[in-house]
């Protein structure tokens, strides 16, 4: 897919995941980052349903559950094996 250049201020970028069921039972994610103004995310806004799940969480409260994830030892493993 080709970058999509922004037109204009306040554009920012959606991230559309897709998962899919491997036949073996696992799980196949991909994510990919479209601009907002794009005519694909302005048609799946049109056609999509209502989603399963929903939120919203400002900057401070996206800081502080950081925070806390890295204040945990051993929450986060950064290494080998990704």
């Amino acid at each position: 897919m080709t970058q999509v250049e922004h037109e204009g201020p306040g554009h920012g970028d959606v991230t559309l995941s897709l998962t899919e069921e491997t036949a073996g039972g696992g799980r196949h994610y991909r994510s990919w980052n479209i601009c907002e103004c794009s005519p694909l995310v302005q048609r799946l806004r049109e056609v999509l349903p209502e989603p399963a799940h929903e939120s919203l969480v400002s900057p401070e409260a996206v800081r502080a559950t950081a925070a806390a994830v890295r204040a945990v030892p051993g929450a986060v493993h950064l290494g080998e094996g990704l």
